[in-house]
């Protein structure tokens, strides 16, 4: 379109759409990070469950979160059939940096054969 919508544009798409669904029709995986405690993060609404590596818990916005040391802090989560991703994948996050600025910003999947 190459203009920003209206308010009312917004609406009026939503409401034309045929079925609007809630966005979790095609999830894969969900971690909230509530767990506030132990070395396990549970996926909500699948089985791909991880495992905490030098990450501590602490309050974040709602509930719980981690805090990663830039360094070596990490969640594994094991291979998984589900998450053989073959299409477009997006992912979103909630985060807060302590520096002003962030130098690198990546994601690292092993495949073991």
């Amino acid at each position: 379109m190459g203009y920003a919508l209206t308010e009312e544009q917004v609406n009026a798409l939503y409401v034309s759409s045929q079925q609007p669904g809630t966005g979790n029709e095609d999830l894969l995986s969900y971690w909230d990070f509530n767990e506030n405690q132990g070395f396990a993060v549970i996926d909500k609404i699948g089985t791909n469950n991880g495992t905490l590596t030098d990450a501590t818990w602490a309050t974040g916005i709602s509930g719980s979160c981690l805090n990663f040391n830039g360094t070596t802090a990490l969640v594994t989560v094991p291979s998984s059939p589900s998450l053989n991703i073959t299409e477009t994948l997006t992912i979103m996050a909630w985060v807060k940096t302590i520096v002003a600025r962030i130098k690198h910003w990546g994601s690292h999947k092993s495949i073991n054969n």
